[in-house]
């Protein structure tokens, strides 16, 4: 699970923003949290701010951080700096992370810094979630110098001689047996991206993908079954929704090979079946970008640790992103996933978010992005959010020019 994520000169954000995930305010929405003994965190948290505020920047830098974990190639492209003073050019672009283990009640504490597409810090700590319990150093690397902590020399000899300043001890050290290290790895893997402005592509390679596993059977005897289970919890879903679709699923076209068909409800009360490319013609954009990231969410959600949904509710009714955001939540709970959203929906702060799940975005006087945490003014638990948000009384308002 993430508890907090900072990132330092990256695109819009000039100083150190923190996004942190962890809830502290008690008894309120209890369902939309994670416990564990005196840790607790959110489980869906909402960013909301002005167009250019810098929300989109925020999702990016998280991507960017898992993403240069998984590739050395990210790692040309993480040093992304502040381009509206002089001197962030110069600087690197700093990440860092605190992410907690229920398995072994660990918590991770996890940075690297990159400038001019090289790693010039690096650096893994964990404290157990005990009484008592202190830091324990797995590695750090300060530009060309690299420290393994007690316990882990065998292993970082033999990773000595693979790092360069071209990628993280995290990427080179896969390949080893170091639980810690495999902890950082498969959460880094299992966290998703999704912009309903990608959803065409999204649909198209995610379908592709689940065509081509499905139709080779001796990759996989089961595909047909699972995939098809997975689509049925997309239909009812879908239907749940008020959407006129009466099943998804994967059946045999006349050459034998299985494909993707959308059944929509016809006036004579049969069906009609969509192919995908027929689907993204007959819909409108709203709801084609509802059929894949509905996908998304069961997918990434069920399956995955964190999914990130840039602007989720682009071209959807008020009353339909609230469903949605009732799918993302049921499923966090079911399957221990987050789920970090940003909104222009102001009303869906209305809808179950804890005060301290909710991050206001918009610009400082030098331009760059600052985080607020709606915890951090005072207001009752039964306070109307939006109503106060449009009423400008935290900021991260548009603003709007009456004279030019």
């Amino acid at each position: 699970m993430l508890l907090s994520f900072a990132v330092e000169n990256f695109k819009g954000i000039r100083t150190r923003q923190e996004l942190d995930l962890n809830s502290n305010l008690g008894n309120e929405f209890e369902d939309t949290i994670m416990t564990d003994g005196d840790i607790g965190f959110n489980l869906c948290s909402c960013l909301v701010g002005p167009n250019g505020s810098g929300k989109t920047h925020i999702l990016s830098a998280i991507s960017k951080f898992v993403n240069s974990i998984k590739t050395i190639e990210d790692i040309n492209t993480a040093h992304s700096p502040f381009l509206l003073d002089q001197d962030s050019a110069s600087l690197p672009t700093k990440y860092e992370a605190l992410l907690y283990n229920s398995k072994n009640a660990t918590m991770y504490n996890y940075l690297f810094s990159v400038l001019n597409g090289e790693i010039v810090e690096e650096k893994l700590e964990i404290k157990e979630n005990k009484k008592g319990s202190r830091k324990k150093l797995i590695f750090e690397r300060n530009e060309s110098k690299i420290t393994f902590g007690k316990g882990y020399a065998t292993q970082g000899n033999l990773l000595k001689s693979m790092i360069t300043s071209k990628g993280l001890i995290i990427y080179y050290a896969q390949g080893l047996d170091i639980e810690h290290i495999n902890f950082i790895n498969t959460w880094a893997n299992l966290v998703y991206l999704f912009n309903p402005r990608r959803a065409n592509i999204f649909g198209s390679q995610i379908i592709e993908e689940f065509e081509k596993r499905i139709n080779n059977t001796s990759e996989d005897e089961n595909s047909e079954e699972s995939f098809n289970k997975i689509l049925s919890h997309l239909s009812k879903a879908l239907i749940s929704f008020g959407l006129p679709i009466t099943k998804i699923c994967f059946e045999k076209n006349e050459s034998g090979k299985f494909t993707y068909k959308i059944k929509h409800k016809v006036l004579n009360g049969e069906e009609k079946s969509l192919s995908l490319e027929e689907a993204k013609d007959f819909f409108s954009d709203g709801t084609f970008n509802t059929l894949n990231m509905t996908l998304f969410i069961l997918l990434g959600c069920n399956f995955g640790s964190l999914v990130l949904l840039d602007e989720y509710d682009d071209s959807l009714h008020h009353n339909l992103s609230v469903e949605i955001l009732k799918l993302i939540r049921s499923l966090n709970k079911n399957n221990n996933s987050q789920a970090i959203i940003t909104s222009h929906d102001i009303l869906i702060l209305d809808n179950g978010f804890r005060r301290d799940s909710i991050f206001l975005i918009e610009k400082n006087d030098d331009l760059s992005t600052q985080i607020k945490r709606l915890s951090d003014f005072s207001l009752r638990k039964d306070t109307k959010i939006s109503l106060k948000y449009l009423n400008n009384e935290f900021g991260s308002l548009p603003k709007i020019l009456t004279e030019i």
